[in-house]
């Protein structure tokens, strides 16, 4: 009997624990360990009602209505952004766009060449694109009339293609080749911006410290974020897309609306577009957002070859 009851009070106190590290990530969300707890909310939630399910099962009560707790506040932030623009898929867009994190895999980008003959999309945008890129795809690349890239210890950290010309592009001097957005202008008026934002923390960080999170490492992914929207801003038809590494309920994107950009959502809340090889588990961390003058769709494609999932984006004129 005491056995049983000192069992009780484990589970229930590890529980408790866990709803107010929940409650934290949902009052403090985006530092500390709240803001870890974002990459983690869409896995773990159907985790913790298994648990609470087992643990009603097992007569924990206390424990399980911590654990139901627990899910029901990692849910509230993700359920508060499933609002996001879309229109009818009938239409024919005015612009295609396919985004990929390639993460340096030449069969993710073969792979996307292959999707590319059927899709035939206006803009590709690429990240991490691997080694010897121009000379293993010269004959793709010479279905583009627009090229734009920015380098990184000899292999572009972002490749922007464009079948149609560029007006003007980021490669004309006004951002440095670190800076993680590239830019192209299209004859028609339309920017796109791409993104690769810096990661937020990294494993070997955590090893050291014991900490998920790297504040200045967040706060420079944050700050990229912002500069990558400001550039959207300069233009009345803009897009911004990439991987932002920060889940949409993430505060530096669901506050991109207040400078009028417009959240398009790539299918349902779970669909991940970033997948452990591991677990399996994943997250959205690649997204789209564009201004007023614009509608699209937006849709997350199979796999490649990356651990990154492509984005197929149909951009559509709000006047017509």
């Amino acid at each position: 009997m005491k056995t049983r009851s000192a069992v009780r009070m484990v589970s229930s106190g590890i529980f408790i624990c866990l709803l107010l590290i929940c409650l934290a990530h949902l009052v403090f969300r985006g530092s500390g360990w709240a803001g870890f707890l974002s990459f983690v909310a869409l896995p773990a939630i159907p985790g913790l009602l298994a648990i609470a399910a087992l643990l009603f099962l097992l007569k924990q009560r206390l424990a399980g209505l911590a654990a139901l707790g627990a899910a029901i506040l990692l849910a509230v932030p993700p359920l508060g952004v499933l609002k996001g623009q879309s229109t009818s898929a009938d239409q024919v867009p005015d612009v295609t766009i396919l985004w990929l994190n390639a993460r340096h895999s030449h069969v993710a980008l073969d792979n996307i060449f292959d999707l590319d003959s059927n899709l035939q999309a206006d803009i590709i945008a690429i990240a991490e694109t691997p080694v010897n890129w121009r000379k293993r795809y010269s004959e793709e690349l010479a279905k583009f009339d627009c090229i734009e890239w920015r380098h990184a210890r000899g292999a572009p950290r972002l490749l922007v293609l464009s079948r149609t010309p560029c007006e003007l592009a980021s490669s004309s001097g006004d951002l440095s080749e670190y800076t993680p957005h590239r830019y192209v202008d299209l004859a028609d008026g339309l920017r796109l911006v791409a993104l690769h934002a810096p990661r937020p923390f990294d494993f070997s960080y955590i090893s050291k410290t014991g900490r998920p999170w790297d504040s200045t490492r967040l706060q420079t992914r944050n700050d990229a974020i912002g500069e990558a929207a400001m550039r959207a801003r300069q233009r009345a038809d803009a897009v911004l897309i990439g991987d932002f590494n920060a889940v949409s309920w993430s505060p530096p994107l669901t506050e991109l609306h207040t400078i009028g950009l417009q959240t398009v959502r790539c299918g349902p809340i779970w669909h991940s577009t970033w997948v452990d090889k591991h677990s399996g588990l994943g997250v959205p961390i690649d997204h789209v957002f564009v201004s007023a003058s614009l509608k699209a769709i937006c849709s997350v494609a199979p796999g490649v070859g990356s651990d990154h999932r492509p984005l197929v984006v149909r951009l559509y004129r709000a006047d017509k």
